[in-house]
C-alpha cells in the first residue's frame, strides 16, 4: 500500500509544528532574558566574570540567531506546503496507477505517430499538426 495523504492531517501537523516553534522561540527569549540579566550582575565584577559573562552571552546570542533564523525559514516552508495543497485526498497507488494509465497512452499515440509518418500517409502540415496535440 503507497501512501495517503490527507491534506487535512498535513495542515492539522502544519499547525502544530509553527505552535512547537513559537514555544521554542519564546522559551529561547526567556533563557536570553536570564543571560543577560547574568552578564549585567554588578557583584561578578572581576576581569575573569566579565570575560565568562561576555563570552556566555556572545555564544547564547549566536545561538539566538540560528534558532530565530532557522525557525523562520521552517515556518515559511510549513505555510508555502499549507497552501500548495488541494482538499483532495492523495493516493499514491492511485497516482501511480493514473500515471502509468497515461504514460501507455503516450506511447501508443506516439507509436501511432511514428507509423503515420513513416508510412507517408500524411504531408507536413498535419504532421505538425498530430505532433503539437500530442505535446499538449
Amino acid at each position: 500500500m503507497g501512501l495517503l495523504l490527507n491534506p487535512s492531517e498535513v495542515r492539522n501537523r502544519i499547525s502544530i509544528i509553527n505552535t512547537v516553534i513559537d514555544m521554542m522561540i519564546k522559551q529561547y527569549q526567556g533563557i536570553m532574558k536570564t543571560i543577560i540579566d547574568f552578564e549585567r550582575t554588578e557583584e561578578l565584577d572581576s576581569r575573569a566574570w566579565k570575560i565568562l559573562k561576555s563570552t556566555v552571552l556572545n555564544y547564547h546570542r549566536t545561538i539566538a540567531y540560528g534558532m530565530t533564523s532557522f525557525c523562520g525559514d521552517i515556518d515559511k516552508r510549513m505555510n508555502e506546503l499549507g497552501e500548495q495543497l488541494s482538499n483532495d485526498l492523495l493516493d499514491e497507488d492511485e497516482l501511480k496507477l493514473s500515471i502509468s494509465k497515461l504514460e501507455r497512452e503516450k506511447t501508443i499515440i506516439e507509436e501511432e505517430i511514428n507509423y503515420i509518418t513513416r508510412s507517408g500517409m500524411v504531408n507536413t502540415g498535419f504532421r505538425f499538426l498530430v505532433q503539437t496535440r500530442v505535446a499538449q
